[in-house]
């Protein structure tokens, strides 16, 4: 082992320790694994010695990678600037259902510390990520937004984007009970931000059927040849929107219909024929929805005659 070669270097003390304590640190290495070597470089606070002979180069090839990697990080210019931002994405124009969630969106590159989102100008609370999301509503249509990308070189501000946001259908005319005793019947609904519109019975689309069903996908249905079994139930419009809003849909008030078979007479009253002080008994047999019965003697109400028969 040759003895210390002794070397004055005039560079930064700063540097010098970092080198004496990456050759330690390798040295350290080194001997852990049965090495017998010393350190390359031993720091005095004013000089440097070098170590002959050197381990193999091998030993070296990290340690140097770390060195540069240090210094180049460790020796920037105090002063230097940093990396500027640059918007590389701007937001873009949203159109959304109502009631829809909607995301406007910023990509930027540089010294990024933060964004701030605006809406018509004034600053959102908590809209501070490169994306802000939130369910739009009617009253947000046409609103304008931006957003600020800040950084140490100063603030960058995006475009300013619009927001649309179609309506969902409000009805202005609801369907009504109805009441029938066969025959036919007519529902009518109107509603606004329409695009189609839907019939339903007891929540189930309708579809047209000669001579029974008209209108099914209008604003006025018709359901002809009435019977209590197949027809009464509860009937609503299913209301679809426009643009963004063709997929969703409203649902007016439900409309009763209440059906009654028509009464058909089977067995008319029969002539009686009694002797004085004798008792005669008239009957009627009817079928179909019948609610009541009323006897007259020559055209006048007898009361309390309300049954099937009368007795006199």
């Amino acid at each position: 082992m040759q003895p210390y070669q002794e070397a004055f270097v005039g560079i930064p003390i700063k540097l010098l320790t970092i080198v004496s304590l990456v050759s330690r640190e390798l040295f350290r290495n080194l001997k852990l694994s049965g090495a017998s070597y010393k350190p390359m470089i031993d720091f005095l606070p004013s000089r440097i010695y070098f170590n002959y002979p050197f381990p193999p180069v091998g030993y070296y090839l990290k340690t140097i990678a770390f060195l540069i990697c240090f210094l180049l990080n460790e020796y920037r210019p105090a002063n230097a600037a940093p990396t500027c931002i640059t918007i590389n994405t701007q937001p873009k124009e949203q159109r959304v259902c109502e009631n829809g969630t909607i995301s406007f969106t910023v990509a930027a590159s540089g010294n990024v510390t933060g964004y701030q989102w605006y809406r018509n100008g004034a600053a959102i609370t908590g809209a501070t990520s490169a994306t802000y999301q939130f369910t739009a509503s009617a009253q947000n249509h046409q609103d304008k937004y931006k957003v600020d990308v800040q950084g140490p070189c100063g603030t960058l501000t995006s475009n300013s984007v619009s927001l649309h946001v179609d309506k969902l259908p409000v009805f202005t005319v609801q369907p009504m009970d109805a009441t029938r005793c066969g025959g036919s019947v007519v529902f009518t609904s109107l509603a606004t931000n329409l695009g189609a519109y839907q019939w339903m019975k007891n929540g189930v689309d309708l579809a047209d059927q000669a001579e029974k069903i008209n209108g099914s996908k209008s604003n006025t249905l018709i359901i002809m040849n009435l019977c209590s079994s197949c027809d009464a139930g509860s009937y609503s419009m299913r209301a679809f929107g426009l643009n963004t809003c063709a997929q969703q849909s409203v649902i007016s008030n439900a409309a009763q219909l209440i059906m009654y078979d028509p009464i058909v007479i089977t067995t008319q009253p029969a002539a009686q024929k009694v002797c004085a002080g004798g008792t005669a008994t008239f009957s009627v047999a009817a079928t179909g929805t019948i609610t009541g019965y009323q006897w007259y003697r020559n055209g006048t109400a007898i009361a309390g005659a309300n049954g099937p028969s009368y007795e006199l």
